[in-house]
């Protein structure tokens, strides 16, 4: 559970947070142990804050309460692999390529050539058109039908 009693605060102190307040806007996550972040996220999924004109990772600053400062050039990589959890027990420190490292190893990662030669990127079928693969049919038909609907499709006679 949520016992922020049980850590000790260490590090990011000079950006006048307490663990206290930053463990107050996660919930925990029974079955995974995540402590699921309910603040503002990224494109990516992270949690982030903004204080004194800063951009903070929230994994990266829990992290940082717990254990002390995070060396340049290092980053807060998650055991869990889930972007929005802030548990300082699921996040290691490590470089890029340890941390692509792991992504491989848990097979998070697939060579974008391995499945574009005959997929598209939705995972729809590309047609094999004498020996040569074309576009998606799946995704251009999707395309068409939005473009009907808001009247954006120009149809020539």
């Amino acid at each position: 559970m949520l016992d922020s009693g049980s850590y000790q605060q260490v590090g990011a102190r000079s950006l006048g947070l307490t663990l206290e307040s930053l463990f107050e806007r996660c919930i925990p996550e029974p079955n995974s142990g995540c402590w699921i972040w309910l603040g503002a996220c990224n494109h990516k999924g992270y949690g982030h804050l903004k204080h004194r004109g800063l951009q903070v990772k929230a994994h990266r600053l829990a992290y940082e309460f717990v254990h002390g400062p995070i060396a340049a050039g290092l980053l807060a990589c998650h055991h869990c692999d889930v972007p929005s959890c802030i548990n300082p027990a699921h996040v290691f420190v490590g470089t890029s390529k340890e941390n692509t490292a792991d992504a491989k190893r848990k097979g998070r990662m697939v060579r974008r050539g391995a499945l574009s030669a005959t997929h598209c990127r939705h995972g729809h079928p590309r047609i094999n058109i004498s020996g040569r693969w074309t576009h998606c049919r799946a995704c251009e038909r999707l395309r068409y039908h939005a473009r009907v609907r808001a009247g954006t499709f120009k149809r020539y006679r």
